[in-house]
């Protein structure tokens, strides 16, 4: 936690613009292409200026996470002691530098917002007495563009929390400029516009896999369920889908499909929630078996499932009784 300086009086605004230079931005990018398969992040440097209602920030300079930073697919926990240090000597040059807030990635788990644990850190950052704003800039990159720019490589959102404000706002993408007439500040090899790589990672065949999957099953799930939400745990940071499915006879299903990253050769496995009619027979086969993607899972359980129907509208009668008999579909 940086140590509190002078703090703003009156902070009030109703409107927010950011400005952001390019060969940050790129900086960012490029810490996400290190990282292709965990979050990784850093805080986030520079000014501000509040006239009448209107709240201007300049994002000038980043501070890396640091060599003792802590990464995953789920989460991220930065070297605030490391970060203190560097923020200290970048002051010294320039007094009336700020730390604006953090940004980190979600390009690798499909999040396309803050986490309920990020909203629960940045919230209590903006509230700490010893932060010096009144309020807290979060820059999140959610997903990687196909886009040959540099600068537009990854798709990226803006947040902003105020001090005793419970609400997060979305700074919209026509209120962030991307300023290209002027490099960052610091100069030093400490500041992750320059490229820190102390921290360097090993590859990991299997990890960069299961990313690449995870974000692919991301992509056709909310395709074609979209009732099926990528969601995370709270308590243990684990990713799972949680949603209802359609069968051929209009009825719907609730699955969930678990995702166990240290099963890196199938990570995934499929329930449904509930367990009072026949096809659950089926679905018990499911408790056992394991997938290579999420998607997958999916597909097979839904494709047996409906076959199980054809079969038993089959042996009915009247096949449209089926559709209307609750006693094999709750």
């Amino acid at each position: 936690m940086f140590r509190k300086k002078k703090s703003p009086d009156n902070m009030k605004y109703q409107d927010v613009r950011v400005r952001i230079r390019e060969d940050v931005l790129s900086s960012i990018f490029d810490e996400c292409d290190l990282y292709d398969s965990d979050e990784t992040g850093g805080r986030i440097l520079g000014f501000y200026r509040v006239f009448n209602e209107l709240l201007e920030i300049d994002v000038a300079d980043l501070i890396a996470p640091g060599p003792k930073a802590s990464r995953s697919p789920t989460s991220f926990f930065q070297n605030g002691e490391y970060q203190e240090r560097i923020f200290r000597k970048i002051e010294a040059n320039y007094p009336n530098i700020e730390h604006l807030g953090n940004w980190h990635s979600h390009h690798v788990n499909g999040l396309a917002t803050l986490s309920s644990g990020d909203i629960a850190t940045y919230t209590r950052i903006v509230n700490h007495h010893n932060h010096n704003l009144d309020f807290f800039y979060a820059l999140l990159v959610v997903a990687k563009n196909r886009s040959k720019i540099k600068s537009m490589r990854y798709k990226v959102k803006h947040f902003l929390l105020r001090r005793n404000d419970a609400a997060i706002y979305e700074i919209p993408e026509h209120a962030v400029t991307i300023d290209s007439s002027r490099p960052h500040l610091n100069k030093s090899k400490e500041s992750m516009a320059t490229g820190i790589r102390s921290d360097i990672p090993t590859t990991n065949k299997d990890t960069r896999s299961l990313s690449i999957i995870r974000k692919m099953d991301q992509e056709i799930i909310s395709d074609f369920y979209p009732e099926v939400k990528l969601l995370m745990t709270k308590k243990s940071q684990v990713l799972y889908w949680r949603g209802k499915i359609s069968l051929v006879d209009g009825r719907k299903f609730e699955v969930l499909v678990m995702e166990n990253p240290e099963n890196n050769i199938s990570p995934y496995s499929i329930t449904l929630k509930n367990e009072d009619i026949p096809l659950f027979k089926i679905a018990k086969d499911y408790s056992k078996r394991k997938f290579r993607s999420a998607r997958k899972a999916i597909f097979s359980l839904e494709h047996d499932l409906n076959r199980e129907l054809f079969k038993m509208r089959l042996n009915l009668k009247d096949p449209s009784d089926l559709k209307g008999d609750s006693k094999w579909i709750s």
